[in-house]
Formats: C-alpha cells, structure tokens, sequence
C-alpha cells in the first residue's frame, strides 16, 4: 500500500503593519516677487530632501506675488511639470499686507515666505556710471528697491500677537549691495546674511545674499551632495561650453543678468565697448554641428540648476523656432528678408522669444543654492528648540514717502564709500 506523506507547511506569516511616517509639520507658502516660480521649485525640493531625512513636512498650499505676466509664464514650466502646487496668485506686493493681516496659522502650520530681488540690482548700486546724476535716489529706499518694504510690512503683521507664538521662517534673496551701510539695514530688518559662494558647483557664478530667520549658525555649504553638480561643459542638448577648445580652462560659466541678450545686440553696433563684447564672448558655446553660437534659454537655465524636465516644459511655453532663420535686425522670422542679413538663433542675435526667455532668466534664482538654504532653515525650524528668530513683531514697518527722507542719493553714496575707502586705506 502507498502512503503519501502530506507536504507540511508552516503557519503564515502576518505581515507586519506599515509604520506610518510621523509628519512633523506643515508649511503654507508666500512667495513674494516670485518671478519664474524658481523659489516653489526650490522649496518642494527641499522638502523631498528632508523627506529623506526623516523629516516631513506637508505643503498646504501658497500665495504668490508677482505682475511680469511673462514670469507667470514661464512659471506655468514648473507647476506643469510634476509638484502639485496649491498656490494662489495674489498679484501684486502690495496685496501681501492685507493677506497678511488677515492669516490665521493652523496648529501645526508654518509659514514659510520667500522674498525675490524686486529688481536686478540694489537701485543704481554700481557707480562706474559717471553720467548718471548725482542726484538721483539709490539704495534700499528708491525704486524699485523699495518694494521690499511693504514686503517686510506683512510680515511684521505674520508675527503680531497672538500669531508671534508661531514662529515664520522668512528667507530673503538679494544682489550683494554696494554700501556696507545698506547691507547693514537689510539685515536689521531681515535677519543676518549668508553670502553663499557658488564658486565651485559648475553652475553660473551667481553669489547671493540670502537673509534668514531663523538665524543659521553657519553660512550654508551650497552643493555638498555629488548628485546635484552642474557639469557646465556638456549641455543636454549636445552643445558644449566654452566654444573654443582652448578656453576649456573655463571651469565656471559668466554671471546670467537680464541684459544679457540686450548686450548681443548692442555689440552688432560698430560703436559697442570691447567690455561687452568680452562678456558676451564667454556666453558662446558649440553645437554638435561645430556651429558656433550664443547661449540660449535651455543653456542659461542648466547652469542655473533647472532640472531637464523643467526646461523641456519652458521650450513649449517660450518655443524658439529653430531650423527657421531669423531677421538679424529684428529676431522676427526672416521670411522676406535678405538671405545675407537672416541667420538660425543664436548664431548672431537671439530670436525675440529667446531674448524674452533669457531676460527672465537674467533674473531668476538658481535652484540648487535657493534649495540648500532652505533644507537648512526648515531642519532648523523644526528640529532646533534654541533657534533665534528675527523680531519682526516689535520693528515698525516702514513706507517710503515721495520722496523717502531715508534714500539716498547718488552722490551721497559715491563720497560715503569714498570715505569708507579711505578709511581701509588708513587702517
């Protein structure tokens, strides 16, 4: 007879319950002079990162504060792409003091703002200009400058009893201004500064002074994770940078401003300064088709940090017609235009859609270092029981009259820092 032996089976296993990850918070956002949307690009990075680090914080939702209806554009390239941002557009700065005075904070709830330059630098802060009048406004108190001031205003009303027992975290962009005097009164009202170097991550030299409260301990160490190096060389569109092989030594692409496509027309003229025609030179790459060319909008915004899905998503709003020859004259297609005077984008002027593109980019953030100071800040806030946070409840606001008695003008400038100058030299 033939016994069959039953196969003997361990009992099942239960499968243990998911840990459910403890959420340590939640932020709602204001971005103020958000411009190309770069400073909600940056914050969802950082909370992807601290994700990772066990520390996680909800988005809520945001406000938004801009009126460059192109910058609302090109904003449209980031929250298409894959953050789900719940933000609001307000419009303009001067709305953020009534939203201000009317915000409730949740229990868990922190209210992160982030405040972009108002202009492309601290008004008429370089003095090489000699024809301008002397006495014309500069400085933190005329336009544009100013408009941080209402800015500071709605935060001053963020933080008033009894909202002061929720601490906001505030991190202020700014070009690193002329005058020691001015930086002295931005970090009065804002926090200290952290001048972040970007010297060494391959992207755009683009120093900026961040003003931040809570009060970091040390200046943030930008680019630290291997990951997020720019290779500035190699482009993803198989261009490469500098175009001439033997300027390879170049390990840092130039400063991006706004004026920058402005700069390649006006070196067509005859009378353009050897300056300008030296910077402009820095901004020419190679094509894979050996075609010599400027920089357009994708490469300005790889060296600024963008991410290549990010890029793909502003050619479609900012489509550049390429394989289409554009009026030397014009940047318009060259359709009945002289063939010697029509030439692809890039090789002699930008097009004009390129041209608008790489004016905001002249002023936008750069990702990667916006990113690293505020994983820092949120990894403060929440997890640094001793952090200091700038009193913004107990400073008054301040609204610059017509005309501020607090701005200063040119000439007043140009003999303080003279005698500033003096006074290192006599040291």
């Amino acid at each position: 007879m033939e016994v069959t032996l039953a196969r003997s089976r361990s009992p099942p296993r239960e499968r243990p319950a998911p840990v459910p990850i403890p959420i340590v918070g939640q932020v709602f956002h204001n971005s103020l002079f958000d411009g190309t949307g770069v400073p909600a690009l940056a914050l969802c990075r950082a909370l992807q990162q601290l994700w990772q680090e066990g520390i996680c914080i909800n988005y809520v939702g945001g406000h938004h504060y801009e009126i460059d209806t192109d910058a609302a554009r090109m904003r449209q390239a980031i929250v298409t792409a894959d953050f789900p941002l719940k933000s609001i557009h307000r419009g303009d700065i001067s709305n953020f003091v009534a939203d201000a005075k009317r915000f409730r904070i949740t229990p868990m709830g922190t209210v992160i703002n982030t405040i972009g330059s108002p202009c492309t630098v601290i008004s008429i802060g370089i003095f090489s200009n000699s024809s301008r009048n002397a006495q014309e406004l500069v400085g933190p108190h005329a336009k544009p400058s100013n408009l941080i001031w209402p800015a500071h205003e709605g935060l001053h009303h963020l933080q008033l009893p009894p909202k002061h027992r929720r601490k906001i975290v505030v991190m202020m962009e700014m070009v690193p201004p002329a005058m020691q005097a001015w930086q002295q009164e931005l970090e009065q009202h804002f926090g200290p500064v952290h001048r972040v170097d970007t010297t060494t991550h391959g992207g755009a030299d683009r120093n900026r002074d961040k003003y931040t409260s809570p009060y970091l301990v040390q200046t943030p160490d930008a680019h630290i994770q291997s990951a997020n190096y720019i290779n500035p060389h190699f482009l993803p569109d198989g261009c490469v940078w500098p175009a001439s092989p033997q300027a390879m030594n170049m390990v840092q692409p130039p400063t991006i401003r706004s004026i920058y496509p402005k700069l390649i027309i006006s070196a067509m003229n005859p009378g353009s300064s050897e300056s300008d025609i030296r910077t402009i030179a820095k901004f020419k790459i190679r094509t894979p088709s050996g075609m010599i060319r400027f920089a357009g909008p994708p490469h300005l915004a790889h060296w600024l940090g963008w991410p290549t899905k990010y890029i793909k998503q502003m050619l479609q709003i900012f489509p550049c017609p390429s394989g289409i020859l554009i009026d030397d004259i014009s940047g318009l297609p060259g359709n009945d235009t002289p063939v010697d005077r029509c030439h692809p984008c890039g090789q002699v002027r930008l097009c004009v859609t390129c041209c608008i593109a790489a004016d905001l980019l002249g002023r936008s953030w750069h990702v990667e270092t916006a990113t690293d100071v505020l994983r820092q800040l949120l990894r403060t806030h929440f997890t640094d029981k001793e952090a200091v946070y700038h009193p913004f409840h107990l400073q008054q606001p301040h609204r610059c009259e017509h005309p501020c008695p607090l701005a200063t003008t040119l000439g007043t400038a140009r003999k303080s820092r003279s005698q500033a100058q003096d006074t290192l030299i006599i040291v």
